[in-house]
């Protein structure tokens, strides 16, 4: 039986970059890849929120997904996730996923329509039901469709692929109620908010699925190191320099200042498929940015 990796430490969410035509330009993606194995981060999350990729194909969804399969070449594992819906192009995508090399499929809550708990139910099940891959489950507050700890921990404890949740509600008592339901020892609880890495990793969790590290790996890399060694004063203190960096990151709303980071630290990110305006950064809030980062020693 194959073995598959486990997802922990500091894990990157990456972004998309675009050529002139707005197209994907999957080289900038390889090059992506590339900087975040050789600055250390454990893991790759594709097709996430921060990615656009429900304003993709799935064509480009796939191919988009193969490129960071490869990029990666097994040095460290990458876990596709799945923002669909119906239930069945969801299960389509699934076995894209496998086709291009995923080491474990990531589903997220449908988003637009309001479902209802028996639905979320039904979704969830018709989906794992149809990949024998490791499953992790993604609540996202963005998607208006919340899962409850009753039903995130039925799908945990019923199925044994599905290995792990991303937990982006920053919720202490959501999240302790769901560790206190789940009977998986081996369960992987990830924070999927940097603002909650220190959180979750002192409940129990294993990692972060990082937005921050996009630009600045260390830092998370640092703080998950620094816990994982026993040293919580520094775990302590490095979430506090990592909030300060959210900050400084968040002034460009939506994405924007983690793309602009990333260009001051060579790995440059272009375009988005959103109206420009939404994502414009005026040279004001550059400097904002620029002048934060330098402060924080960062650039």
């Amino acid at each position: 039986m194959k073995e598959f990796p486990k997802f922990r430490g500091a894990m990157t969410e990456l972004t998309i970059s675009y050529q002139a035509d707005n197209a994907i330009d999957h080289g900038a993606i390889s090059h992506m890849v590339d900087w975040q194995v050789e600055h250390g981060i454990q893991a790759i999350f594709a097709n996430g929120i921060s990615s656009e990729s429900y304003m993709m194909t799935m064509d480009e969804q796939e191919e988009l997904a193969q490129t960071m399969c490869r990029s990666a070449g097994g040095r460290i594992p990458v876990m596709c996730n799945l923002m669909i819906p119906g239930y069945r192009d969801a299960i389509e995508m699934i076995h894209r996923y496998e086709t291009v090399g995923a080491d474990a499929i990531c589903i997220t809550s449908p988003y637009l329509v309001n479902y209802s708990e028996k639905a979320l139910r039904e979704y969830f099940h018709r989906l794992i039901e149809s990949t024998e891959m490791p499953v992790y489950i993604y609540n996202a507050p963005q998607t208006n469709n919340m899962l409850s700890p009753q039903l995130l921990s039925e799908l945990a404890n019923e199925y044994p692929h599905v290995r792990g949740y991303k937990d982006s509600t920053q919720s202490i008592i959501h999240l302790e109620t769901v560790m206190g339901l789940v009977k998986k020892p081996d369960f992987e609880f990830i924070a999927g908010s940097d603002s909650s890495i220190y959180t979750t990793l002192a409940l129990g969790g294993c990692g972060i699925i990082s937005f921050i590290s996009l630009a600045f790996p260390e830092p998370i890399i640092q703080l998950c190191d620094a816990y994982f060694s026993g040293d919580m004063e520094k775990a302590r203190e490095l979430q506090a320099f990592v909030m300060k960096i959210r900050s400084v990151l968040r002034k460009g709303g939506n994405s924007a200042g983690y793309k602009y980071a990333s260009g001051l630290v060579g790995c440059p990110i272009q375009g988005s498929r959103y109206p420009d305006s939404l994502l414009y950064l005026d040279e004001t809030v550059r400097k904002e940015i620029h002048n934060g980062l330098e402060e924080l020693g960062l650039i």
